[in-house]
């Protein structure tokens, strides 16, 4: 099969790519005379970077952008209305990544034309036309250096081609032009100090009148994204209203300063002056946020589109980039998969099209927006404390908002094994049922489970449920029917914008009481709850799962630990100081952390190394020592740990330190490995 793509951007060269990896062989034609790292800043969110991450693009991406910690919104005076983790701090497996478009399309080109070849981006060439064939497609194609249009057959065409597709307008026609917001978008990025925690997203101020958003993309020379200097992206958003957009959109226009600024005078906060980020900025570029109405159906027969071309939509929730990623790879799925190129193309677009179509509308009406005007409306001249403006329900509507739209559901998505295959988004309307409610799963186990306290049997369940409360690990919620212990009211109630109004119970066994240890939500939105209860797993000296003791919290069913032996040389800098090098690590990969480097005792310098009283433990690998460091140049509390007597499973790394690597120096066959964002950090 050989598929022809019209278009060198983000979603043609992961096509290209995606199609080359199912053995599909692909060529790519672009209008551009030269493929240039235009633009400013994107983000790229996990899903997305997990499917690039399976193209081999990982270390690429790691090297060029910054590991996005959390996305944070102010009010127009740098007050902060909320925040929430990104990416690994958010608990996925894989990151998300703030980086530079033109930086990302260079990697995705480099490693088009190192895999299929030098001749497979042909440049200065457009599509002016196409015909379906019997089985296959000719497509016209214009050089722009001589004129000429030759005609050249392909099994599959796909249109990558942008806002202005000409594989798009052949099969729509009679689209009206790009439908106009009324906000206009000026664009730049300049090098500044790192803000906030230094890999933060900051949104301030409100799309329905002036926004500003800032975060940064690159580290500059002798600098991370803990200190020094970084390229700080930011977008100036302003609603000016009106029936038409004053120029015609195009990414790379040219924007004038002297017409963005006068919006920003006095935005300057303690963590970020925004008209100096503005004014070091040595090229601005000007966008009016346009996306067109979605479709009834993208193509027909062996012709299709992809990206942009097939879903422009506001760039609102980082999910431009992300979903033209998750077009590519699903598409180049279906063709693999599938009987015929028509039929592949026919999956793929009953796959995508729908859920693609609901985020281009909720991005014109994002509920973000309305709560944050809210605040403008409610507190004009500022605020002390958020909670005197918004009410918990109001709050909660931030989060749920974006996870409608741009988060996928963490447990899925790292569960998922490798492959082609996208779930649906959780905010989908699916999701939405009886068993999850915002970022609040559901799901029945079929683990035995039992609890104790002082001795005595407190629950006895063949039926527990787990629910994911926060992404990192699963609650048991167990059947009353099968609880043995005395509930007694307390009188106390507690809310939970998910899953409602809690009454607080008192846990009484014979010769022991746990004071307020349970939870019940009789009339909780999520029906499923509501003849369960929540016992408190630390109020209990024991739990078993069957009959094998279990610590910290319930087991995630979908939490992976391997432990892979290795020949890789890991060496450990604190402060500058050398304390452990090896050839032998033993590597630990656990969903949803970094990698961690468990290494041999004779390859640390234990003699740095200070015995803390410090113990944790895990479910999946037991009861852990600690270490403090002392450099000679200051003491570093608990940054090594130990498994001395691992559970079974965890077996291979007895004996061996690790270090946190969010808080060292490591280098893994002498590079310098990024410090990720974790809940360790």
């Amino acid at each position: 099969m050989r598929v022809l793509i019209a278009g060198a951007g983000i979603a043609g060269l992961t096509t290209a790519l995606s199609l080359h990896a199912a053995g599909i062989e692909a060529q790519l034609v672009d209008s551009a005379s030269e493929l240039k790292p235009l633009g400013v800043g994107i983000n790229l969110l996990p899903h997305a970077v997990r499917e690039l991450t399976e193209l081999g693009l990982g270390a690429q991406l790691a090297a060029a952008g910054i590991a996005t910690s959390e996305q944070a919104h102010f009010d127009r005076h740098g007050s902060l209305i909320w925040s929430e983790p990104r990416g690994r701090s958010l608990g996925y497996a894989w990151p998300q990544y703030s980086i530079h478009r033109g930086e990302l399309q260079m990697i995705l080109l480099a490693a088009v034309r190192d895999r299929l070849g030098e001749r497979a981006v042909k440049t200065s060439t457009t599509v002016t036309g196409f015909t379906e064939r019997g089985g296959s497609v000719e497509v016209m194609l214009s050089s722009r250096r001589n004129a000429r249009v030759v005609p050249v057959t392909a099994d599959v065409l796909i249109g990558a081609d942008g806002l202005y597709s000409a594989v798009r307008a052949q099969l729509h026609p009679d689209e009206p032009p790009p439908r106009w917001s009324g906000v206009m978008l000026w664009r730049g990025a300049a090098e500044g100090a790192p803000f906030l925690s230094g890999s933060s997203l900051a949104i301030v101020g409100s799309t329905t009148t002036v926004k500003f958003v800032a975060y940064p993309i690159a580290a500059r020379p002798s600098a991370d994204q803990h200190s020094g200097r970084a390229l700080i992206n930011w977008v100036a958003e302003v609603m000016i209203g009106g029936a038409e957009p004053p120029i015609r959109p195009d990414w790379n226009r040219e924007g004038r300063l002297a017409e963005a600024l006068p919006y920003f005078q006095g935005w300057t906060f303690d963590w970020l002056d925004v008209p100096g980020l503005m004014t070091r900025t040595r090229e601005i570029l000007q966008y009016p946020m346009v996306d067109r109405d979605p479709l009834p159906g993208w193509g027909r027969g062996r012709v299709t589109l992809a990206g942009d071309a097939a879903h422009p939509m506001y760039p609102i929730g980082s999910n431009g980039g992300s979903q033209a990623i998750i077009d590519a790879r699903v598409l180049a799925r279906a063709l693999a998969t599938a009987a015929t190129p028509a039929d592949g193309l026919a999956a793929y677009e009953a796959e995508r099209l729908t859920a693609v179509n609901q985020i281009v509308l909720a991005n014109r009406n994002m509920p973000v927006d309305q709560v944050l005007d809210l605040v403008s409306a409610r507190a004009p001249d500022g605020f002390d404390r958020v909670e005197d403006v918004l009410a918990p329900d109001e709050l909660a509507a931030l989060r749920d908002a974006y996870r409608a739209t741009s988060l996928q559901d963490v447990a899925a998505l790292n569960a998922r094994p490798p492959g082609m295959h996208v779930p649906p988004a959780t905010g989908s309307v699916a999701a939405m049922d009886e068993k999850s409610r915002g970022s609040v799963r559901v799901e029945q186990g079929a683990k035995r489970v039992r609890a104790y306290l002082a001795g005595r049997l407190v629950a006895d369940t063949k039926r527990p449920f787990l629910v994911w409360e926060i992404p990192y690990y699963p609650a048991y919620y167990l059947p009353l029917a099968d609880v043995a212990a005395a509930l007694e009211p307390t009188g106390k109630t507690e809310h939970s914008p998910s899953r409602g109004e809690a009454e607080i119970l008192d846990v009484r066994v014979e010769g022991a009481a746990a004071a307020g240890a349970a939870k019940r939500y009789r009339d909780s939105p999520l029906t499923a709850l509501r003849d369960l209860v929540r016992i408190d797993w630390g109020a209990m000296d024991e739990w078993l799962e069957e009959d094998e003791p279990v610590y910290t919290h319930p087991r995630d069913p979908y939490k992976r630990v391997d432990i892979l032996a290795s020949s890789r040389h890991v060496r450990v800098e604190i402060d500058g100081v050398a304390v452990a090098d090896s050839v032998r690590p033993h590597i630990l990969y656990e969903t949803g952390l970094p990698p961690r480097y468990y290494l041999p005792l004779p390859d640390v310098r234990t003699e740095l190394l200070i015995p803390s009283d410090t113990t944790s433990h895990c479910p999946y690998k037991g009861t852990a020592g600690y270490w403090s460091v002392d450099t000679g140049r200051g003491v570093h509390p608990d940054l090594v740990w130990i498994y001395r007597t691992p559970l079974p499973e965890s077996q291979k790394v007895a004996g061996l330190a690790c270090f946190y690597n969010e808080k060292v120096d490591l280098y893994v066959d002498g590079e310098l490995q990024p410090r990720p964002r974790s809940p360790f950090s």
